[in-house]
């Protein structure tokens, strides 16, 4: 079965692109922010590439949020001081909506790793192999081993476990009624 090589053009891979150095510095995935760069902007072959770039892209949405709230506490204070505070439910707003972005794609990031490691083997042609339940079965649930699947990999699965920018678009359609309330 051909793999499909196209890059990925989600919102995800931008965000690693912006704080892919002290992401590496920190998760240490790649040698070098270029190669975390560069990971990030292929679609995932396998299961276990599914899991690494969206576990990645958890991390990326993670730190994106952990920096957010930063300048939302710069601009509170700068507005607190000069305009006497009647800005800063505003500037709380934007913090919170960009706060709910990144986290809601955080989890969803982490959501689709979750199932990458847990049923990717089921959505990618290269993995098509499961544990046995016959070989080993007497020495327990570690020492069993592999069986080739005969069946068509799960485009559902596949679709579930490679990143989308479906995600921000729902979290964008959902956190907006509350930015503006």
């Amino acid at each position: 079965m051909d793999v499909d090589r196209r890059p990925l053009g989600d919102i995800g891979r931008f965000v690693v692109w912006m704080v892919a150095r002290p992401l590496n510095r920190v998760i240490g995935m790649a040698a070098s922010a270029s190669g975390l760069r560069l990971d990030a902007a292929v679609r995932p072959a396998d299961a276990i590439a599914a899991y690494v770039t969206n576990y990645v892209r958890c991390a990326a949405w993670i730190f994106l949020t952990a920096v957010w709230t930063v300048p939302g506490l710069i601009a509170d204070n700068i507005f607190s001081e000069v305009d006497g505070g009647r800005h800063r439910e505003f500037v709380w707003h934007i913090v919170a909506f960009g706060m709910a972005i990144a986290m809601g794609n955080a989890i969803l990031s982490g959501a689709r790793a979750g199932i990458a490691a847990r049923w990717g083997h089921r959505g990618f042609p290269e993995d098509l192999v499961r544990p046995s339940k016959r070989s080993g079965s007497r020495l327990g649930r570690t020492r069993r081993g592999l069986v080739a699947v005969e069946r068509a990999p799960s485009k559902l699965v596949r679709w579930l476990s490679t990143p989308s920018s479906v995600d921000t678009l729902v979290l964008l359609l959902v956190a907006t009624p509350f930015a503006l309330s």
